[in-house]
């Protein structure tokens, strides 16, 4: 909206028997009003540019020789700093996880990986680190901790769950499941431990635990933290060590962080246990260098592809992140 004059506040005021008169005067007075000149197109500004707003015109019966201007107001803009990416994680240990998640990714895989130092708790993740991937077999470790945590492991319970672990009997973790923890594994694992994305319960319905999710980095957090607690990790890494190279069903467990470091503690999984896609995925997970280090490595691929093929892949992940069996420093 224009914004009237003094003038022409004037000019409205004489009425129309008068308005040449008083025109005629305020041109002798004052000239022709510079704001009634007619002005080109807008000029457009510059972002940021300050407008200083110039006083209005003197009145026409206003004394000429008492009229003061006051300087415009300007108002000064802050600048706004550019707020930096934080820089890329570097080293070795950074180095070796990206090889081992791009050579995966090279072929078409979904992938995350996560390490965590159990002495200092200092955190490695690559890939799809905080992505949700189905457990397999490796929910297996948290039905076993629930077991440790409330006392359950003697007697039968203790020689079906290390059958479940050692061997990976499907049948032993079906008998045990509820008892457990069962759907609520994951959120009694997380709720004890304290950890963030840990998971979810399985997605392909009620008992179905091969489909319960969890993220690299989440268990690699819930293993260095449950080996630290004297109610679970002697009993679990003992037994994750003692691995059989033969699962129960037949499948060659030796794969994946086994084959990079044969010291390894490890929990591994197959199958294909993915909502509403053809998928295989092949984790493992377990403690190397001695135990000092929590690995998680999840990998998926849709279409399903051959068992042994999947297998192949996460042993190549695991021999890249561990050149020459160890673990970098960072």
């Amino acid at each position: 909206m224009t914004r009237r004059t003094g003038l022409s506040r004037r000019l409205a005021q004489v009425g129309a028997l008068g308005a040449a008169a008083a025109t005629l005067a305020a041109v002798a007075l004052h000239g022709v009003p510079t704001d009634l000149t007619p002005t080109s197109q807008p000029t457009v500004l510059a972002a940021g540019t300050q407008i200083a707003m110039a006083a209005p015109s003197t009145p026409p019966d206003s004394p000429p020789s008492t009229t003061t201007t006051a300087p415009a107001a300007t108002t000064t803009a802050t600048p706004v700093a550019a707020v930096a990416a934080p820089p890329a994680p570097t080293g070795a240990r950074q180095a070796a996880a990206n090889a081992a998640v791009s050579y995966a990714q090279s072929l078409g895989w979904t992938t995350g990986i996560a390490i965590v130092d159990t002495q200092t708790g200092q955190v490695t993740t690559a890939g799809s680190a905080a992505g949700l991937f189905p457990t397999e077999s490796t929910v297996k470790v948290l039905l076993a901790s629930n077991l440790l945590a409330n006392g359950e492991m003697s007697g039968q319970v203790a020689t079906t769950a290390t059958q479940m672990v050692e061997a990976s009997d499907d049948n032993d973790a079906d008998a045990l499941y509820y008892m457990a923890g069962g759907d609520d594994v994951v959120g009694w694992a997380a709720a004890r431990y304290g950890i963030t994305n840990l998971g979810m319960p399985p997605v392909n319905g009620a008992g179905q635990w091969g489909s319960t999710q969890v993220s690299p980095k989440g268990m690699a957090t819930f293993l260095a933290d449950a080996k630290n607690d004297p109610t679970v990790g002697p009993w679990l890494t003992s037994t994750m060590a003692a691995m059989h190279p033969v699962a129960d069903d037949g499948t060659d467990q030796l794969f994946g962080l086994k084959v990079a470091d044969p010291t390894a503690a490890v929990k591994q999984g197959w199958g294909g246990d993915v909502a509403g896609m053809d998928a295989e995925t092949t984790p493992s997970i377990g403690y190397v260098n001695g135990g000092r280090y929590a690995v998680a490595i999840y990998t998926l691929h849709s279409p399903m592809v051959a068992q042994s093929t999947s297998q192949a892949v996460v042993t190549h992940q695991a021999e890249l992140l561990m050149p020459g069996g160890r673990m970098p420093a960072l």
